[in-house]
Formats: C-alpha cells, sequence, structure tokens
C-alpha cells in the first residue's frame, strides 16, 4: 500500500465478503489488492527482540485471530480463480518469509536457515526457513494470522479437489516451483498425508528430507498448544466444532516418517529411493544429533524390516542394525550422568512435595550430588547451575540435619 489504510477497509476486505464480485470479474486487480490490505503500510526496522512474534511485514488484523481457513479471503479467491489467487498467495508467502529471513540475519552474523531439495527434474532448490516457518500452517498469531489463515486456506482447497476426485499434482508442482517458503512444504506434506501415493512421485523431493521428517514430527507433537480453544469457545458451538475438527483433522495428526515407512514396505522402488537419499544427509557435528539422524535413516531403510508371524497373523518388524545399537548403548552409558543431574530438579520438585524430612542417609545421598554436578563435562553450565540450587533448596527444606559432605 501506498498509505495508511482506515483498519475498517482492511477488515472488510479481509473478513467479510466484499472482494468477491472484484475477484469474479477483475481477478488480477483483486490479487493487487488483497496484498495491498494484508501487506504492512509503514514498514519500519524494529531494534528489539522478535522473540515473542515473527517480523513478516503484516498490518495487524483485528480478526486474525484465531487461525482458521474460513477467515482467509484467499479461500473464497482460489474457489473464484484459482490462478491469480494462487499468485498472489504465493507472493504474501515469499514476502513474508523473506522478511522473517531478513531479521534472523540482522540477529545472528547474517546466518539464516534454509534447506535445499532437489527436485524431481535433478534441480536443486533452497527454502527459506525452519521448524518455526513450517508450523506456520497451523499455528496462531495476531500479527501474522492473515498468513497462517491463508495458508490453511491453500491447504483446506487443495484438499476438497482432491477429495472430489481431482488430479492436484500439477497444482502442487507449481507451488513446489514458485515459492521459497518452508511454510508451503509444510501444506505439500499434509496434503501428502491425505494422499501418500504423492511421496512416491510429485513430492518425492519432501519425502527425502531429513530436516521435514524432524519438523512434521515436532509440528504433531505440539499441535495441542497451538489449538486456540479457550479464544473460540466464546464464538459458538458451531466455530468451535469447525475450528477443533480443522486442526485435529487426520493428516494433521499422522507423522510424515510412519507414512514413509509404509510405502518402503510395500514399494521396492520408493524403497531404494529413500535407501539411497539417507545416504546424502549431512552427518551433523553433534553427537546426540548424529545418534538421532542415524536412527530415522535406519527407520526408512525398508532393509531392517523382517515379516514376522504371529497368532497366524503376519506383521512387520523393525529392528536397528547391531552396530547402530551399540553405538546407541554406548552414548546413553557415556551420558548417564549428564541426564541424572538434567533430572536432579524434577526429582528435588518431588521430595519438596512430601510432607516428611529427609533420612539422614538420603540427605548424604542428595549431599554427594555437588560433587558430581562439578565434576561433570557433558553438560551445559545453565543445567548444572539449575541442579546445584535444586539440591541445595532441597537440603535446606527437608535435611534434618546438614550432611557432613554439604
Amino acid at each position: 500500500p501506498q498509505g495508511p489504510l482506515d483498519h475498517h477497509f482492511r477488515d472488510s476486505c479481509t473478513s467479510g465478503t466484499a472482494l468477491i464480485p472484484v475477484m469474479r470479474v477483475r481477478p488480477v486487480v483483486a490479487a493487487e489488492l488483497l496484498l495491498a490490505v494484508i501487506i504492512e503500510d509503514s514498514p519500519e526496522r524494529e531494534y528489539g527482540t522478535s522473540r515473542f512474534r515473527d517480523n513478516v511485514g503484516l498490518g495487524y488484523g483485528n480478526h486474525s485471530y484465531q487461525t482458521g481457513f474460513w477467515k482467509s479471503p484467499f479461500f473464497s479467491f482460489l474457489q473464484i480463480h484459482r490462478g491469480a489467487a494462487l499468485d498472489a498467495l504465493t507472493k504474501l508467502v515469499n514476502l513474508c518469509t523473506d522478511r522473517w529471513t531478513d531479521e534472523v540475519k540482522r540477529h545472528s552474523n547474517r546466518r539464516y536457515a534454509s534447506i535445499k531439495l532437489t527436485l524431481n527434474d535433478g534441480t536443486e532448490k533452497e527454502f527459506l526457513g525452519n521448524g518455526r516457518i513450517y508450523d506456520w500452517c497451523l499455528s496462531n498469531s495476531s500479527f501474522a494470522g492473515q498468513l497462517n489463515s491463508g495458508l490453511a486456506a491453500l491447504e483446506r482447497w487443495l484438499s476438497l479437489l482432491l477429495g472430489a476426485g481431482e488430479d492436484v499434482a500439477p497444482l502442487l508442482e507449481q507451488i513446489l516451483k514458485g515459492t521459497n517458503s518452508v511454510a508451503m512444504l509444510g501444506v505439500l506434506v499434509n496434503i501428502g498425508k491425505l494422499k501418500p501415493d504423492f511421496f512416491c512421485d510429485i513430492l518425492k523431493p519432501l519425502a527425502a528430507s531429513e530436516h521435514l521428517h524432524r519438523w512434521d514430527d515436532n509440528l504433531v507433537e505440539s499441535l495441542p498448544t497451538y489449538f486456540a480453544g479457550m479464544q473460540l469457545a466464546p464464538l459458538g458451538e458451531l466455530i468451535f466444532g469447525i475450528a477443533r475438527d480443522w486442526h485435529f483433522a487426520p493428516q494433521h495428526q499422522a507423522k510424515v516418517t510412519d507414512i514413509v515407512i509404509q510405502l518402503i514396505t510395500a514399494n521396492g522402488s520408493f524403497a531404494h529411493f529413500m535407501r539411497s537419499a539417507t545416504t546424502t544427509w549431512r552427518t551433523p557435528e553433534n553427537e546426540k544429533a548424529a545418534i538421532e539422524q542415524r536412527m530415522l535413516s535406519a527407520r526408512l531403510d525398508s532393509n531392517n524390516y523382517a515379516i514376522t508371524c504371529s497368532t497366524g497373523a503376519e506383521r512387520r518388524e523393525f529392528k536397528f542394525p547391531e552396530k547402530l545399537l551399540a553405538d546407541i548403548d554406548t552414548f546413553q552409558r557415556s551420558k548417564a550422568a549428564a541426564q541424572t543431574i538434567a533430572s536432579l530438579p524434577d526429582n528435588c520438585v518431588r521430595i519438596l512435595s512430601h510432607p516428611q524430612q529427609l533420612k539422614a542417609e538420603d540427605a548424604q545421598i542428595l549431599a554427594s550430588c555437588l560433587a558430581t554436578i562439578d565434576d561433570e563435562t557433558n553438560l551445559e553450565n545453565h543445567f548444572k547451575v539449575r541442579a546445584k540450587i535444586a539440591v541445595a533448596s532441597t537440603l535446606i527444606a527437608k535435611a534434618a540435619d546438614p550432611p557432613v559432605s554439604m
């Protein structure tokens, strides 16, 4: 926009039906107008922290929170003129991702998060973002609500086309080639969950990405925390039910890793593709991350699944390779002391919740942990400080007599 917008005008364009006639007769004009009312009119660089919200260049929307596909004008626009609508939404998502990336660069010495995928035509393409951006299609924000709702609208529209029997593969390819954002990949993964065969074809590059497997796993685990049930309840049972059913739709609760595992055990060609893909993953420098990567790679290798018979029924049973099992055991043994220290605060909370005082021998054992904490070298200092405070506080509160070693 070339100047400040009246918020009533902005709201009527984004949350009502005012633009539908324009979408029908002048779709290109409607697309430009939508972008103008959604994008921030007077952007200013913020020098404070961006920890609590993503600065993605959008104007504040009074009705943007909570996110819902029905709250986005793009849901109607995609059904009226898919070409203009998809082009405008892609521009919006790319713009928001570029703005987010610029902020990240500013706060991290010009470093930014991105992944590279090898597309089906052999070209390599970079997509900007990380797990936080991947979550945009299911998260809530007052400052980026139209972005979140627009991504939800795109997924809902594609799922309706798929349910009606339309071949959406060309649309998925158009999106994949037109976007530079990890956020769009989140939408495509959810469509793949509705029709898993897409991961053997048009969405192969996504199935091959280690990052998307990890991010999707985290998103599914975090799904309940993204549902704004308390804010939706006053809107009535109908709206609450629509929001709940969409947010917890089957494709949102399924993990892409589990779907790919089903595919590799049934499709030999795809199983070979996934084995080859995992060998190209870059090994992390962090020991824990490297072990976790090997575990994921093993789960995506059909050679680690065997058919077993129990109670007359065949089932596929997974088993880690012996070398990996040995390395996992070695890693866990080396980190046992650190894990014990990290869990001390929780254990101390449980001790403090009981009315009884500590027995002398138990207090002595707890006090001996202070020396163990000081000697541990495989744990970050803030975990050690937290553990020492927890132990000392518990001894002060619960030890009848101060332990000698304290």
